[in-house]
This record gives C-alpha cells, structure tokens and sequence, in this order.
C-alpha cells in the first residue's frame, strides 16, 4: 500500500531517501546493535524494506520514544498507512505519551477507544481528531466506550458520556443502545437511561435571550422561499438553540430548524449576533457565535469578517483567535476563502492571524494540488472593462505588492504557468508588461532578460523575439541579477512605460570581496539614520527586541532573511520605551551576522543584502500604481 500524500517536506532530516538497492538486512543489523541510532534508516526500513524486517522493528519498543515531537505526526501517517496493523504498537505509543493521535484515525480497538476518550480533554487539535474519531467509527466505537459510561462517577465516566452523545448526535441514540446491548438488556436500558438525546443536550436553564433584545436588535428571519418570517418568540428559541451549540458540539435541534430557514436571512442574524456580542472577555467571539457565524454565514458574512480580521490590532489579539477566526472564515464561505485568506496573509495587522491565514491557504493550496504563491495567482479577480477604476487599481495594487515580493523571494514560474495565469490575465497582463523577466536557463544565444509585449509575445533588449528555451523557469529579476539594467531602463523609457514598483529603478548595493568574507559590514559604521526610519522597518519583517532589566532604549534591530540568516544592527542612543521620538537621529554602529551558524556575508542571497542596505540607507516609499485603464 502506498502511503498518503503527505508533503515531503513535512518530513524534515527523514529525506532523502536511501537508494533503491540498499542492503535492507544490513541496515536492520545496524539498528538492532544501536536503537537509538537513526531514526532516519528505520523510517526507510519500515517504508521501504521487506515486510519481516519492518514487522520486527515496529515491534521492538526500543524504537518507539524516537517517534515523539510533533514533526514525527507525518512520518507516522505514512507508517500507518504503508504498515496497517502492524504499526499499532508504535501509534499507540506515540499517542498515550506524546499526544499524536492523527495517525490513529482509521483503527479500531478498546485501546484505541482509551486514547481518544482520553483526548477528548486534551488540547483542541486533539480533541477535534478525538470527535472526528467517534463520529466516523459509530456504533463499532461505541461498543468500546459503553462500558467506562457506565461505571462510578468520575472523569473516565463524564468523558465516555461525552463521547457517547458525539456519536449519538451523528448516528442516533438507537445506534449507541444497539451497542450497549451487546454487554445485556440492563446495560442497554442503561445508556439509554443517560439521556443521550441531541434535542435532550440542554443546559438547565437555556441561555434565552431578552425578547427586548430580539425584538430590537435582531433582523428578521424568513422562511425559506421568503414568503414569510418567524414570529419574535420563534426567534428567541432559535437564538437560544444558537446559544447552546459550538464548533465542535452543535445543539441536535438546529438541523431540524436551520434548512427551512432561508440563508440569507440566517446569514444576517449570524452577523447580527457577531455585532452584539459580549466583548467584557476579550475573546474574538464566543463559541456560540463562532458556531453562528461558521453555520449559518455566507459569502457575504465572510467579506465582512474578512475585512474585520484584517484591521485587529496585533497587541490586542489574544493567543489563538487568530486561527479560530481563519477556521472560521474558511469553513463558512469555501468558494471565497480563498482570497480572504490571501489578502490576510500578506496585509492583516495582527502577526499571529497572518501566520494562520498562512497555514489555512497552505491547505486550500496543497488540496487543488498547488503551492500558495501559485493558488494566489489564480484568485485574481478578472475585472471587465466596465469595473469601476478604484476597483481596477485596488486590485492593481494588491498584485504590484505581490509580484513585488516574488521579485526579492526569487520565486520561477513554468513557462506555460507564466504565459496562461500572468500574461494572460487581463489585470496581470497588465502589470506584467512593465517589468523585465528572465529565463532560466538563458536562450540559445545567452540572452536571458525580456520583456513582454503588447500581443503577449517575448522580445529582449535590442527588440528581437525572444523564446525561452524548453523547460525555462521565469523569474522577475532584483537588479542585482540583472544585467544590462540601463540598457532596459532606456527601453522603457523610449515606450513611455512606467514601472508598477521600482524593479529597474532599485538601488542594487553589491558587497566587496573584503565585505563578502566578513561577519560584518561595516561600510555603514557611523552613518546617522532619522530614528522613524528604524520604526519604520518594524512593519517590514524588522523586530526591536524589549531592553534588558531596569534599561529604557531600545538598542537593536532583528532580522531573519529568506535564506534563514540571522541579522542584527546595533545603534545609539537607542528608542526610548516610553518616549520612542525622544531622539530625532540614531547612529548605526554594528551590522552583523549572528547565531550558532558561522556565516559570513558572501554566505547571504545578495538581493537580501541589497534590500538590508536600502532599507537602512533609505526612507520607504510608496509603490506608485499608474492610471488603471491604461494599457501600458
């Protein structure tokens, strides 16, 4: 059996794999003599060896502590999948000790049942692979839970009722009595005394609201066809039964209710309970209106939370909301999240929902079988020539940002993926006219730089049509990649084109020899910097770490670059904590590199090296976006 498409990077120092002719008994020796010794060849042996073999190693508990962290989750989907029974032990282990549970998924035992009651009060991603566990196996799991939920009271019993009622909400109380009866009519009779009943899950007293609150606040809720609305006191249940259900445990009686409702009218309560919420907790929303807003929103409520998102401020997001929120937005409108999420991710205030939107793009991505960069390229908007011009030059903008960013992070487009999602579209089309590209590998006659014309063909420099070669990879090149930049700027010139970000206009800072053996640079050494200028940088991927203990001034910029060196510049006299535009200059001291890595600056991608020096050495600009019907 082949194993799951888990992404291979996911796999950390697993990869790469050993060669086809590995001598699989010689390995298993090695392993036997020294367990603790690599764990990347019994992953391989297990995954790729011959059946005896990976059955003695998965086995042997001697190897099973090497399979804790959370990046081991994926390596033991794969065992899982590629072994079956044969891995349990091992999953087993990794999920009593170290809280991995995914990998249990599609087995079935009173042990397995032990590890996902006992989950269901573990952290959410736990608890939410714990319910997915019950609900998926039914009746099979509830024969293992029946008897701990009906024992002492306890936490073991409140758990097995719990998970009892899951799997009750989804396959009916009979289904669960039916496995109770396999221990006997009194244990049936039992259960079903636990009042397992969805529409019997209620709190004593409902959460009713104010009918002052219904009637004032609330907007109508229409039947479905329109035709009618329910009466104020048919609202106040369905805000009460609303008031009952979470994400992960809806009230039973809401499906019974919500599809003869119509949507639009449900999407405007969700909205409605979101604008009214109890902020007194500090919580984004509260599980119930998380439920609202996830079940009954829709393209529209999903715009409007979107753009709510957008504007958190980041010091007043508390842990956490900003991945319920992301979940939230992608469960509710699947067909639009998408964009939401993309525009969050590269523009929210708040770093923490940034990283979230990240993460659920990633997903969205990887389901349609892309990567974020390129899912993101495909949900441009293809506005017509009747688009209203501020709609026309948001959307320029957005993407002039973008390509932006793919010019410092060096990204490459297949040459079909180019010409169909940029040159193509009529937005990007745009935009991509007014920037010089580059093949790689260079054409036959070495040319590599080009430009896109009007009639979507190539042409380099002097004007000649330019084809790159068969199995090119087209990048937007940083001037310091770039040769001949002058020549081209004199091209653009003479069309009248003007650029939508400064790609040949950069300034491209280039090292010394000296300077590319060194941890340091010090050309800038005692250059003096308006102290706005390093506030500045803080909103572009910069931190200015808190001082030390009883200190005032802030002393240091930080940076990781893409490439994944770590920066540092020093400064004096430092920003002042509580008065940070005290001193309207700093002096720069130090630009180094630091860290356990011993590199050097001849070590760093030089279009970081050059973007280090501007930023420090510039005041930021604005990208200039030009008229947005013109053509050029």
């Amino acid at each position: 059996m082949d194993a799951p498409p888990v992404p291979d990077a996911a796999l950390h120092g697993l990869l790469p794999a050993p060669p086809a002719a590995t001598d699989w008994a010689e390995v298993a020796e090695r392993l036997r003599g020294d367990p603790a010794g690599s764990r990347r060849e019994y992953y391989w042996l297990v995954m790729r060896g011959p059946d005896d073999l990976a059955r003695e190693l998965l086995r042997d508990e001697r190897y099973f502590d090497a399979w804790s962290g959370a990046e081991s989750e994926a390596a033991l989907l794969r065992i899982a999948a590629r072994r079956g029974l044969a891995a349990l032990a091992l999953l087993l282990h990794a999920a009593e000790r170290h809280g991995l549970v995914t990998a249990l998924a599609p087995f079935r035992d009173a042990a397995v049942a032990r590890v996902m009651v006992g989950a269901l009060d573990g952290d959410s991603a736990r608890a939410d692979q714990a319910r997915v566990w019950f609900m998926c196996h039914g009746r099979d799991a509830a024969v293992f839970v029946v008897p701990d939920a009906l024992r002492d009271p306890g936490p073991e019993r409140d758990r097995a009722g719990r998970a009892l009622a899951l799997i009750a909400r989804v396959h009916g109380v009979r289904c669960v009595v039916a496995a109770a009866r396999e221990y006997g009519a009194e244990a049936a009779a039992a259960v079903e005394a636990l009042g397992l009943d969805p529409l019997l899950q209620c709190p004593d007293p409902p959460p009713e609201p104010d009918e002052a609150f219904v009637r004032e606040r609330l907007p109508r809720v229409l039947l479905r066809g329109r035709a009618a609305a329910l009466p104020v006191p048919a609202v106040r249940a369905l805000v009460t039964m609303l008031r009952m259900s979470t994400v992960e445990e809806p009230y039973g009686g809401c499906e019974q209710v919500l599809p003869r409702l119509d949507r639009a009218s449900l999407a405007d309560l969700a909205w409605a309970l979101y604008e009214h919420r109890d902020r007194a907790d500090g919580r984004w929303a509260a599980p119930d209106v998380r439920y609202a807003l996830q079940r009954l929103g829709d393209g529209r409520t999903a715009a409007r939370l979107a753009r709510e998102m957008g504007g958190w401020d980041g010091a007043a997001v508390p842990p956490g909301a900003g991945h319920e929120a992301v979940e939230v937005l992608a469960v509710m409108a699947p067909d639009d999240a998408p964009a939401h999420l993309d525009r969050l991710a590269r523009t929210a205030a708040a770093a923490e929902l940034r990283a979230a939107a990240r993460d659920r793009l990633g997903t969205a991505a990887r389901v349609r079988g892309l990567t974020p960069e390129q899912l993101a390229d495909r949900l441009v908007p293809r506005l017509g020539p009747d688009a209203p011009a501020d709609d026309v030059r948001a959307v320029l903008a957005e993407q002039a940002g973008r390509l932006e960013e793919a010019m410092l992070s060096g990204r490459s487009w297949a040459v079909d993926e180019f010409r169909e999602v940029l040159v193509a579209h009529p937005l990007l089309g745009r935009l991509a006219r007014r920037l010089v590209w580059s093949a790689s590998p260079p054409g036959p006659d070495g040319s590599a730089a080009f430009r896109v014309l009007d009639d979507g063909a190539f042409a380099d420099v002097r004007g000649v049509p330019f084809v790159p070669p068969e199995g090119a990879r087209i990048t937007l090149p940083h001037p310091v990649r770039l040769d001949g930049a002058e020549a081209w700027a004199d091209v653009f010139a003479g069309h009248a084109v003007s650029q939508p970000f400064a790609q040949l206009a950069r300034p491209a800072h280039v090292l010394t020899d000296g300077e590319r053996a060194s941890v340091s640079l010090g050309r800038l050494r005692g250059t003096r910097v308006p102290t706005g200028r390093i506030v500045a940088l803080t909103a572009r991927g910069w931190s200015l770490p808190a001082p030390p203990l009883r200190m005032v001034r802030q002393r240091q910029l930080h940076r990781t670059t893409p490439d994944g060196h770590a920066l540092m510049v020093t400064f004096e006299p430092g920003i002042h904590v509580r008065h940070p535009h005290r001193y309207a200059e700093q002096e720069l001291h130090a630009v180094l590199l630091v860290g356990a890595r011993q590199a050097r600056w001849g070590d760093v991608d030089p279009v970081a090296v050059s973007e280090l020096l501007t930023a420090l050495t510039t005041d930021p600009t604005p990208p200039a976006v030009q008229n947005p019907k013109a053509e050029t």
